[in-house]
This record gives C-alpha cells, structure tokens and sequence, in this order.
C-alpha cells in the first residue's frame, strides 16, 4: 500500500494531464515565463530550451512560495506552470534540430 499514490498527487497529476489538452501557447506563455511574440512563433530549438528553463525556473520559485506557506503562493499558478512545462517539453522533443 506505500507504492500507492496519495490522492491530492492524483488530483493534480489529473489538473496537468487535462491541462495539456487546453494549453495554448500564445494565450499562456507571456503570463507564465514572460515570452515574447517572437519566442513564442520561433521553432528554433534553443529559444524553446530557454523557454523551458524559465518555466523550470518559475515552477521552483512557485513550490518555495508553496512550502514557505508565503501569502503570494497560487495553487492556479503553480498547475499552470506545471501544465506549460509539460506541453513545452513535449512539443521541444518534436521540434528536431537543425542539420549541419
């Protein structure tokens, strides 16, 4: 019974998992890792790596706010940040790198 997961994992995991459908990048990005028009429209592989450190970068500073009990911690926000992390993730393992 320890291997089982604790059910507010489970919620969560569920919230990102249904996340992922509605994410849009356009809609999301400048509001969760502060992108611009141009980073977001790039395929280039490494603007989409930095987009993914920022979100990394965010989504540490979101769990502190959350473990420190701050008054400024958003439970939105964090599921969010979660949520971007994951499709940004995915989508960069789609983007290939350029041919030299």
């Amino acid at each position: 019974m320890a291997d089982r997961i604790p059910r507010k994992a489970r919620g969560i995991r569920q919230a990102v998992g249904a996340g992922l459908v509605r994410y849009e990048r356009r809609r999301h990005l400048p509001w969760l890792a502060r992108a611009t028009p141009d980073e977001i429209a790039s395929t280039n592989p490494a603007v989409a790596q930095s987009i993914v450190a920022r979100l990394e970068r965010a989504l540490r500073a979101e769990r502190r706010r959350g473990r420190a009990g701050h008054w400024s911690y958003d439970i939105n926000r964090h599921i969010a940040l979660m949520q971007a992390l994951a499709a940004e993730k995915q989508r960069l393992g789609k983007v290939s790198l350029p041919r030299r």
